[in-house]
Formats: structure tokens, sequence, C-alpha cells
């Protein structure tokens, strides 16, 4: 008994092997290049966010350096505290010198004239 070949057109559904996987192989490369070009869309859309970001930051960096610059303007440098410090101990040291003289030939002079007083009284009578 030989076998009777069988009728493609008799069989429903029947799909050429070849034509088969062109049709995968279509479909698949169709949700590549989708696949693909909503990754290309991610990374526009990254590259946007992570530019948005970084000029953020920079302004950021920026703001902060210029408030230690202000910062650094305001304050005085320890060298600069510490050089006029010894400048004003030497002041205040002659200050003092001098107060001392003053007050030492205020009484002096007051002990002169107490005593030229004491004197002229003595010898008027």
């Amino acid at each position: 008994m030989q076998e009777e070949p069988i009728k493609k057109e008799l069989i429903v559904g029947y799909v050429n092997l070849k034509e088969h996987f062109d049709a995968l192989w279509d479909e698949r490369k169709e949700q590549l290049n989708l696949h693909f070009t909503l990754l290309k869309e991610a990374l526009v859309k990254n590259d946007t966010e992570i530019e948005r970001r970084l000029i953020g930051l920079n302004e950021l960096r920026a703001e902060y350096t210029n408030d230690r610059t202000h910062d650094r303007q305001m304050y005085v440098r320890q060298e600069t505290f510490d050089a006029r410090v010894e400048e004003i101990k030497k002041i205040e040291k002659r200050l003092t010198v001098l107060e001392t003289r003053i007050i030492t030939w205020t009484a002096a002079l007051a002990l002169f004239f107490l005593l030229a007083q004491l004197i002229l009284k003595l010898w008027w009578r």
C-alpha cells in the first residue's frame, strides 16, 4: 500500500516552514526594533535627567563656594589675629608704663606743692 501524498491545500492551517520562520523572524525584528527604540528614548531621557541634576549640583557647588568665600572674607585668619593681638599687647604695655609714669609724676608734683604750701605757710607766720 502506497500512501498518497498529503495535499497542502486540504490541510487547514498548513504553513510552509520557511514562511513560518520568516514570520517569526520578522516579528522578532519588529520587537527588537521597538525595544531598541524604547531603549534609545530611555537613554535620551536619562541623559536629560542627568544633565538637569548636574546643573543643579553645579549651582549648589557654586553657592557653597561663594558662601565659603564670603565666610573667608568675614573672618580673620589665625596668623593675622595673633599678629594684631601681639601689637595690641605691646601698645597696652607701653600705655601701662606711660600711665604709671604719669601717676608717679602727678603724685610727685602734688607732694611738691603740698610741701611748698606748708613751707610758705610756716614761713609767713
